[in-house]
């Protein structure tokens, strides 16, 4: 483990206080750690989430130890070593997505496809329990490859229910974790001749929950309207289903998905140049849906009161994306796009985060471009303020983008109970070799 000081703040903000603090700077952010080498893939699954007094890290190795491997954090003993979540892995197989999700108690599931040579995938789970740790990884279904980019969708609910779904090109279907066990599908969507699955997203909320699919149509001559953004509300007590369709568009893609305590569902999507949102309200049912604006969706982070704040990206004449965020709130609707990030000299943002910390309702952002900078964003009284995260910045060694490949490839972001933000990134190092970093802002003292 390599530990980098000198490190430089831009900017200072949150709105919590935290009780664990292992090695300071003294600018608000702890010492950078590098916890774990990836092998030499760039840009390998890699997931990071906080509940409770653990912060958990998962990954995918793709070196001479290959698969899923983890580490947890806690207040009294740091980082833990590293664990392999998989007892086996196929000949020739490997992991192609990756998922991790805990409940404010720091209890939840990792969740991943395990590819089997030549062309099917076991999709596998294992449950971590701030008490116990890892359970041993189960194979809760298989069937055929998947040829896009979001094939896993999982949430845990503050209750420590959990909702999974996985998509391959022919079939959806979606599991939920309640009574200590793993249900036998509650929807199953197959393919529909030339239109195939495409991203899937979930939300849950005590009984309630929502899977939104889409249907993308690949055909040479397919017309305009052949695809589809499609969301179903279950009532996991009664049983009741209720479906309705977002938009119907070749570039339709489904991009969030929320259920609040009352059991209001809201979904959004985006068809590459417009937004939309459609939301369920108990007492209605489904409304029309409604278009949010010429964007695309980044994330979408709710909390239980049914507040929204999604992360969204405009562009400009020149081709360049700002990142801009916007709120929904009962009974407001939707409020003034406000701007988090300005473009760069680099063109697009990318894997931009979104969270609401539970207690003090904080909103934190991050994002990063190519090739090395990375940021973190805060919503304090009603303005964004944002700061460089300086690990990268630190912990970077001879990384140029002279082998052609970029020093940053992959962030993301958990906020713990306390209101710390801990950052993960993956870094390229030398040719074939890359590093996962991760770094917490402290919380600022009241």
């Amino acid at each position: 483990m390599k530990r980098v000081d000198g490190v430089l703040i831009l900017a200072v903000v949150t709105a919590a206080c935290g009780t664990h603090e292992a090695v300071e700077t003294g600018t608000g952010w702890a010492v950078p750690e590098e916890l774990a080498q990836v092998g030499e893939r760039i840009g390998t699954p890699m997931e990071v989430a906080a509940g409770a007094d653990h912060v958990v890290l998962a990954w995918v190795r793709n070196d001479q130890s290959p698969g899923v491997w983890a580490r947890q954090h806690t207040s009294s003993a740091g980082w833990s070593p590293a664990v392999r979540l998989q007892g086996s892995q196929p000949a020739g197989g490997g992991v192609d997505s990756l998922r991790l999700s805990l409940d404010g108690s720091g209890n939840g599931f990792a969740a991943w496809l395990e590819s089997v040579p030549p062309r099917e995938s076991q999709l596998m789970v294992s449950r971590f329990t701030a008490r116990d740790g890892w359970m041993p990884a189960e194979v809760l279904d298989h069937g055929e490859a998947s040829n896009h980019f979001s094939p896993l969708a999982l949430e845990v609910e503050p209750g420590g229910n959990g909702l999974l779904a996985w998509t391959s090109d022919d079939v959806l279907r979606a599991y939920v974790f309640t009574g200590g066990r793993w249900s036998a599908p509650i929807v199953t969507v197959h393919r529909e001749g030339d239109r195939r699955l495409g991203t899937t997203v979930v939300g849950l909320y005590g009984p309630i929950a929502v899977v939104a699919w889409t249907l993308w149509n690949f055909g040479a001559q397919a017309p305009p309207d052949s695809g589809e953004a499609i969301a179903r509300r279950i009532d996991l007590g009664t049983g009741l289903a209720e479906q309705a369709t977002i938009t119907r568009s070749h570039s339709a893609r489904a991009a969030g998905a929320h259920v609040d305590a009352t059991g209001r569902v809201m979904v959004l999507e985006d068809g590459l140049t417009t937004a939309r949102f459609m939301r369920y309200e108990p007492s209605a049912g489904w409304l029309a849906p409604q278009a949010l604006g010429d964007y695309d969706v980044k994330d979408l982070a709710g909390d239980v009161s049914g507040r929204l704040i999604t992360l969204l990206t405009s562009r400009d004449e020149d081709g360049r994306d700002s990142l801009v965020a916007r709120e929904w709130a009962p009974g407001g609707g939707w409020s003034d796009v406000e701007t988090v990030l300005r473009p760069g000299p680099a063109f697009y943002w990318f894997d931009a985060q979104v969270r609401i910390h539970r207690a003090t309702g904080a909103v934190f952002a991050t994002a990063h471009r190519q090739p090395s900078a990375l940021w973190l964003a805060r919503r304090l009284a009603g303005a964004w303020v944002t700061e460089a995260v300086p690990g990268p910045a630190a912990s970077f060694r001879d990384c140029g983008l002279e082998d052609g490949v970029p020093c940053l490839s992959l962030s993301r972001l958990a906020v713990d109970p306390g209101g710390g933000a801990w950052i993960a990134w993956q870094q390229h190092d030398a040719p074939f070799e890359n590093s996962i970093w991760v770094q917490r802002r402290l919380p600022d003292a009241r």
